[in-house]
């Protein structure tokens, strides 16, 4: 987010010194990265993301926003990339009984691979959380029995 606000805060400023030849680019962009400012300032306030992990489930929190899934909806995590040149994600599909929207999640394992994925790593490798996910998924399906 820090690099999200440097880069938009750049993108501004040279918006701004467009203004006098470009007025309608430069306004464009001023408007668009202004947007790109208001963002990381958001994710970067305590408490606007997180992933909040329980004997329930998990919660996801994404500019204040949560959602939350129980680990008996998750079939599994795993570390998903879905370009080469991008940042590995932590992908998961939803256990195979789970009954809602199944044309959503078919469109999404067709195109993406998975049907959701986390926002974020949370300062950990993919593999690493896919991992820690997976052992705390387990746990608690073993705990239930």
């Amino acid at each position: 987010m820090v690099l999200l606000l440097a880069v938009s805060v750049a993108f501004v400023a040279a918006g701004i010194f467009m203004l006098p030849r470009r007025p309608l680019a430069a306004s464009g962009g001023i408007v668009f990265f202004g947007l790109g400012i208001v963002v990381a300032l958001l994710q970067l306030l305590p408490g606007s993301a997180y992933l909040e992990l329980d004997e329930r489930g998990f919660t996801t929190c994404t500019m204040f926003r949560k959602n939350f899934i129980a680990w008996a909806d998750v079939g599994k995590f795993f570390p998903l990339s879905l370009d080469v040149r991008a940042r590995k994600m932590v992908a998961f599909n939803y256990a195979p009984g789970l009954q809602p929207h199944p044309t959503t999640r078919k469109f999404l394992t067709a195109i993406a691979g998975a049907e959701g994925a986390l926002p974020d790593t949370y300062g950990r490798s993919a593999e690493d959380l896919a991992e820690l996910l997976n052992a705390i998924r387990e746990e608690r399906a073993r705990a239930k029995l």
